[in-house]
């Protein structure tokens, strides 16, 4: 018994907390822990700050760089921008919200500068708002971007000879233009009313609840999308490593010799371009299908909240962190394998050793 007592008494504040809604038979998802929930909250900041900084460096280069200013790269600037004021800046400050309400001295000051009643207001009510309008900002624009790229790359690799007659102005206007109109109706939704409380309660009429809009969401915004660029992708990678047959081989001349040289540069960035886009759907994948793992469980309860270990538990109440995670991910995969957007970096490090070496 003294053991017992002992190895219970030494256990993290969160396992005790989880131990004692269990055997209570009142196991409550949702229930308070100041522990999990102020940690959460200082990786929500720190993660936005990051995303905030990668981001805005991401956005720059694109708006700055004449070799990136083409169309392609303002659908991909959309979504950065989606990461940066879904992520970077509504999530930093909902991080800020759940953070001031376990400091004491935070609420003091609050409660003696706003009264008591806003300070509830925004700690309950906007704060979930914001948590909602986070998430669907990334929900509706990613999916319908990645898709868009994987679409461009299957034409220009597979199908180049009509890659002019798909691939026009016109279709990356409208995609530029429609995809950001829909996300911004889709999140504006969540804004119409004022229920008072968390958790979806329809998307302005387009959704009843919460369990219809992941039901359809799940679908049309993830799964299809997710199959569908997985497969232009590996059609794509079979279309590149045949080796082609270049007018170079066939001909001697100065000329062709010029011209399978051309060609190799297209391949070059064919390939790089594949590289950039595949990593950041497969990192999509990956973060989105953890988040909607454990919206499943919540929302169609297909296990019994009973059975959960404690471990689950934290993951659980940690669930959209992979969405923070995947804003940071998505610049740094562009800096890292486009040198694009290296370029910046690189000038300023020579500026720097310029500079150290004239002092």
């Amino acid at each position: 018994m003294a053991d017992t007592t002992t190895s219970t008494t030494t256990m993290p504040a969160w396992y005790r907390y989880y131990l004692s809604q269990r055997s209570s038979g009142v196991f409550r998802m949702e229930g308070k822990h100041d522990e999990i929930n102020l940690w959460k909250a200082v990786i929500t900041i720190a993660l936005g700050l990051i995303g905030l900084v990668f981001n805005t460096y991401f956005l720059a280069c694109i708006a700055s760089l004449k070799s990136l200013r083409q169309w392609r790269y303002v659908l991909i600037g959309w979504q950065g921008l989606c990461d940066l004021i879904g992520i970077s800046i509504l999530g930093t400050f909902q991080g800020l919200l759940r953070f001031a309400d376990y400091n004491t001295t935070i609420l003091n000051w609050i409660d003696d500068t706003w009264g008591f009643r806003t300070r509830m207001d925004w700690l309950t009510y906007k704060a979930c708002k914001f948590n909602e309008a986070t998430r669907l900002i990334n929900e509706y624009s990613t999916p319908l971007v990645l898709t868009f790229l994987a679409v461009e790359r299957l034409i220009v690799v597979v199908f180049p000879f009509r890659a002019k007659q798909l691939l026009n102005k016109w279709t990356y206007m409208g995609c530029s233009i429609g995809i950001p109109i829909f996300t911004v109706s889709m999140v504006m939704g969540i804004f119409r009313g004022d229920n008072g409380r968390c958790g979806y309660s329809g998307n302005g009429g387009l959704y009843r609840d919460g369990r219809t809009k992941f039901l359809f969401d799940i679908p049309l915004l993830f799964a299809l999308p997710a199959m569908a660029c997985l497969v232009m992708y590996g059609l794509v990678a079979a279309k590149l490593l045949r080796k082609p047959a270049t007018a170079a081989a066939k001909n001697k001349d100065n000329n062709a010799d010029n011209k399978g040289k051309e060609k190799s540069e297209k391949e070059k960035r064919n390939i790089l371009l594949c590289k950039c886009f595949f990593s950041t759907t497969v990192a999509w994948i990956v973060c989105w299908s953890y988040t909607y793992y454990w919206d499943s469980n919540t929302i169609l309860e297909w296990r019994g909240r009973k059975e959960w270990t404690a471990g689950e538990y934290v993951l659980y109440l940690n669930r959209d962190l992979a969405l923070y995670l995947y804003s940071v991910i998505n610049p740094v995969i562009f800096i890292i394998v486009n040198r694009q957007f290296q370029q910046p970096i690189k000038m300023l490090v020579n500026k720097v050793k310029k500079c150290t070496g004239d002092a």
